[in-house]
């Protein structure tokens, strides 16, 4: 099955079915940007972003993170707030070189996270490993908008967010699994971030090859 096209509306748009200028026919994704959503996650960038207008136009990636985004939310966002964020600035970041009415310059390949800011990040993401940890909190922990410090953190870390956040929750499991062999392993997926022990086993098998379970009587 072909990839519906998409229908891009502008910030200023008000529709006039009297000069509707696509085609009938085929399933079109209608997509406005809620100006909050903008100002969350671009800070003080907001006011230059805009889409520029287009009708039924083909483009499959911003397609599939649309649907992923989607699929995500609809399943009550098991992969957590900072999977959920980085689909979210990722399709804010695709419109906005591809599909804005000005493109939005990309920052120096060179740029990245100071020492300093880096171990702000660090120190902030082990405090609260255990807690739903955001891009929007781990920003705002060194001065950044979310969309300059998810690029700034990939540059620093080479992973984006959510990846290196999913690394420490799975390398703490992994100690408390052999360190605490006692311990249920429910109780140690909650201690270590993860919304359910499904979630957990899941992760740590697609990360460590083996069931949690298994590696605890290796």
């Amino acid at each position: 099955m072909a990839a519906p096209g998409v229908d891009l509306l502008g910030a200023d748009y008000e529709r006039d079915y009297g000069r509707w200028e696509c085609e009938p026919g085929g399933e079109t994704i209608c997509l406005r940007l809620n100006p909050f959503v903008l100002e969350r996650y671009l800070q003080e960038d907001a006011h230059h972003f805009d889409l520029e207008l287009r009708y039924a136009f083909k483009d499959d990636f911003l397609v599939n993170s649309l649907f992923t985004l989607a699929d995500e939310i609809q399943e009550g966002m098991l992969n957590g707030v900072l999977y959920a964020e980085g689909l979210s600035l990722t399709i804010i970041g695709w419109l906005g070189r591809h599909h804005s009415r000005k493109p939005c310059q990309a920052l120096p390949q060179a740029r990245a996270l100071s020492s300093n800011q880096q171990a702000k990040v660090r120190e902030l993401v082990d405090t609260f490993l255990d807690a739903d940890l955001s891009v929007e909190r781990m920003a705002a922990e060194v001065g950044l908008s979310p969309y300059h410090f998810s690029r700034l953190f990939r540059a620093s870390f080479g992973v984006a967010p959510h990846r290196y956040v999913l690394q420490m929750r799975i390398a703490r499991a992994a100690h408390l699994l052999r360190a605490e062999r006692q311990r249920s392993i429910a109780d140690i997926a909650l201690a270590s971030g993860f919304a359910s022990q499904a979630h957990f086993s899941n992760a740590f098998k697609c990360h460590m090859g083996q069931t949690p379970a298994r590696w605890r009587s290796a």
